[in-house]
């Protein structure tokens, strides 16, 4: 749990560290909509954001053949890769093409970034630092 705050911290302080601040809130169900929105097929509904149980299938395979052995596969190989659609793999349950997340100020437009990280407060999904590659994680 210590390393998800850190994470958390660690992005919350790259997002808001420069000014000024997006106006945004998080769209829970179509009362955030406009009725222009709504006629144009957007669509809201409650949603957690991360969590740990909150997981998608990203294509890679169930077992990935490792060793203990160093020389087999020394840090920094890449194991396996995958590229997945955030609309149906990010979560349990998908997001619809159309299903708003944040509402913003028309005047943020252009100017708002989004942040991906690795579930790293689990010592088996990123939890480690790589001793032998910097900046890595186990």
């Amino acid at each position: 749990m210590c390393h998800l705050r850190r994470t958390l911290l660690f992005a919350a302080g790259l997002l808001f560290s420069t000014a000024p601040w997006a106006n945004c809130v998080k769209v829970t169900d179509n009362s955030f909509l406009s009725e222009a929105a709504i006629k144009a097929g957007y669509t809201a509904r409650y949603w957690r954001g991360a969590y740990d149980d909150n997981i998608g299938h990203l294509g890679l395979p169930s077992v990935i053949s490792v060793s203990a052995n160093n020389k087999f596969q020394p840090s920094g190989t890449v194991l396996a890769s995958a590229v997945a659609n955030f609309l149906t793999a990010g979560v349990q349950t998908p997001y619809s093409a159309k299903q708003v997340l944040y509402r913003c100020d028309l005047k943020d437009a252009g100017q708002l970034y989004e942040l991906y990280s690795t579930n790293a407060d689990n010592p088996f999904v990123g939890g480690r630092r790589a001793k032998e590659v910097e900046g890595a994680l186990l």
